[in-house]
């Protein structure tokens, strides 16, 4: 299928990326990006004709830019002001996460760089910004982002002549050593969960065993309903972000899960933002049990250290964990020193007539000759 030709409507620019036989049906439809001044306008699945409609009713939607307002922009705070105002109020094609992020991340740019005039914005200030930021303990991806997010306004800026026409200089930042990710041991799982049911919530140890059973993500077991609960089959469908799954229960926590009360229509019987804070009570249960702390996540790459040590093919595990077969061996799997000791003692029992005959090529004879 030839790709079809960029689409001009007034200030805004379509250009075709994929067709939809990539990740749908033949039908002959493209995947747009239609674009605004580098600033992305609208996007989806259509026939040029399609697209061009869909840029003429943005066109009309859309507030137009003109130079005389954007002449009396002198500082980073106007710069941003003038950049949500134009760029994403009214913005139909973005999701309220989206919108609600980057005007926050605007929000943070303003606050800390708002009154420095756009001509005096470089590399110096922006690393004062930064270095202001990281002391105060902001996370390293918060202030990546932030960055990022600067730098398309600096970008739109320079299109609509708002901002000066060299290129803003944005620190790189490195990040900061991270503490090893410490997998909890069966034993000292067990241990954390007595401590949970005798000074926690019931729903705490509830997800702690859910986790290590199943090898689920904590998101997963926190929006976890009971319609998707089959206690009779022993069979729960587990609904992440490579879609759902069905994973079997074992006897003993389908026994669990019927205990429950169900005056929710969580499992948990808690909202899911709550479920996703468990952290407080798990570190302190590692506290009080005399075990390193770990996060849940841990759980996850517990279970993945299992079923490898159990045989399970890799596809069969990569299915219930609900990830690629790569990402779960490259991410998810930790090999030990034990298991690192036990591939040499098992390359070491090579049978003697290979060895024989790898040591004869080497030296350029038969082993006849010998």
């Amino acid at each position: 299928m030839d790709r079809p030709s960029p689409i001009e409507v007034g200030p805004l620019r379509a250009r075709a990326v994929r067709p939809r036989g990539v990740r749908g049906p033949h039908d002959g439809r493209w995947y747009w990006r239609g674009e605004q001044a580098r600033e992305m306008v609208w996007r989806g699945w259509a026939t040029r004709d399609e697209a061009s409609m869909a840029l003429a009713r943005i066109l009309v939607e859309l507030p137009r830019r003109r130079p005389s307002q954007l002449s009396d922009v002198r500082t980073v705070r106007e710069l941003c002001e003038a950049w949500h105002r134009t760029t994403l109020e009214g913005r139909t094609d973005l999701s309220p996460y989206t919108l609600r992020s980057t005007r926050q991340a605007g929000q943070r740019i303003s606050a800390g760089l708002g009154a420095v005039r756009l001509d005096r914005l470089g590399g110096a200030v922006l690393e004062e910004w930064v270095g202001a930021r990281r002391r105060r303990g902001n996370a390293t991806l918060s202030i990546q982002s932030d960055l990022q997010i600067l730098g398309r306004i600096w970008r739109w800026g320079q299109a609509v002549g708002a901002a000066p026409p060299y290129d803003l200089a944005l620190p790189r930042i490195r990040t900061r050593h991270k503490r090893p990710r410490y997998t909890p041991t069966l034993p000292e799982v067990a241990a954390v969960v007595r401590e949970l049911e005798a000074s926690a919530p019931l729903w705490t140890s509830v997800a702690v065993q859910l986790a290590t059973a199943t090898g689920a993500r904590i998101g997963e077991i926190a929006t976890l309903v009971w319609e998707r609960v089959d206690l009779e089959a022993g069979l729960v469908e587990l609904v992440g972000k490579t879609g759902p799954r069905t994973v079997p229960l074992r006897a003993e926590l389908v026994a669990l899960l019927g205990t429950l009360p169900r005056h929710s229509a969580w499992v948990l019987g808690v909202a899911p933002a709550t479920c996703r804070n468990i952290r407080g009570h798990l570190g302190a249960a590692c506290d009080r049990a005399g075990v390193q702390r770990f996060t849940p996540h841990a759980l996850r790459r517990l279970a993945v250290d299992r079923l490898a040590r159990a045989g399970v093919d890799v596809g069969t595990a990569a299915a219930v964990l609900g990830h690629s077969p790569a990402v779960m061996l490259s991410v998810y799997r930790q090999v030990g020193l034990d298991e690192r000791r036990a591939a040499i003692d098992a390359l070491e029992r090579l049978p003697r007539g290979e060895v024989i005959e790898l040591s004869a090529h080497r030296s350029g004879r038969s082993p006849q000759d010998e």
